[in-house]
């Protein structure tokens, strides 16, 4: 839910995947996937060694560890914060 709820705030933003991603390819819309793999790309960075290749083998910590990072450089780099789904506060 997260991923596709980040997609589509950027997508409505007018922030597509070549902006996201910094690469000269041919502008295509953001989709869970695409961020998906962010929060792949950031996770492998804080946990290399640790052979964490599913969000489902990581602790409650890890886990909010890396999605503070996540939140922090959409935040920063297009003003789009989204705050992590729950149960109890599920996203709209």
């Amino acid at each position: 839910m997260l991923f596709t709820q980040m997609a589509e705030q950027l997508n409505d933003a007018g922030y597509d995947q070549k902006a996201v991603l910094e690469q000269k390819q041919l502008p295509a819309p953001n989709t869970q996937e695409s961020i998906k793999e962010i929060w792949k790309a950031i996770q492998f960075a804080m946990y290399p060694t640790e052979g964490k290749v599913s969000t489902t083998t990581l602790t409650t910590t890890q886990v909010h560890n890396v999605y503070e990072v996540f939140n922090r450089f959409f935040a920063e780099n297009f003003g789009i914060s989204i705050p992590f789904p729950s149960h109890e506060k599920p996203m709209i």
